[in-house]
């Protein structure tokens, strides 16, 4: 059985006893959902990726307090780890260091990861066509929930962005998306 994060934030009702949180968000909304969890009587395996669960919250100093607090509710805590596979009773999970792979029983999957843009808003503009050249709108972008769907942070981060560009061609993977490569 698969649940989604919103089916736990609108308070309703899960009936499954051990529930598998794959956190690949890497900020609060696992450790949050997986504390709630556990005071509601659920088993919890919180399964993330990253090196530590709320690995984001390092910048934010959250990261120790809400580790400490999961530990203490008793949330099993599995780092360094893809969600392979999804099945009936279990999940395939496989170590992102080694590639070794193990099966872990479970009534639930909670996954907490790729977000889909929101696009309605975009859409709607868009849709405007020579509506916006009337109204004076010279270029339309996407940014934020539009673009990729993220904390606020970054939300504000594609706004500057934005502001930066514009008036510009910009190639965002040229501009935005560099990597070093050494020889």
């Amino acid at each position: 059985m698969v649940i989604s994060a919103e089916t736990a934030l609108a308070g309703a009702k899960i009936t499954a006893d051990h529930l598998v949180i794959y956190d690949d968000d890497h900020y609060y909304l696992g450790s949050v959902l997986a504390l709630q969890l556990r005071k509601d009587g659920h088993r919890v395996s919180l399964v993330t990726p990253a090196g530590r669960p709320c690995d984001w919250g390092q910048w934010t100093t959250e990261v120790y307090q809400s580790n400490t607090a999961l530990i203490e509710a008793g949330v099993e805590v599995v780092t360094n780890t893809l969600l392979v596979q999804a099945n009936q009773g279990e999940v395939i999970l496989e170590c992102t260091l080694t590639g070794e792979r193990r099966a872990l029983t479970c009534d639930a999957v909670m996954p907490l990861t790729r977000r889909l843009p929101v696009l309605g808003f975009y859409d709607g503009l868009r849709d405007m066509g020579v509506g916006l050249a009337k109204a004076g709108v010279q270029s339309l972008i996407r940014i934020g929930d539009a673009e990729a769907p993220h904390i606020i942070a970054a939300a504000v981060q594609s706004g500057y962005r934005a502001a930066m560009d514009l008036g510009e061609e910009v190639d965002i993977t040229q501009k935005y998306g560099r990597r070093e490569h050494p020889v």
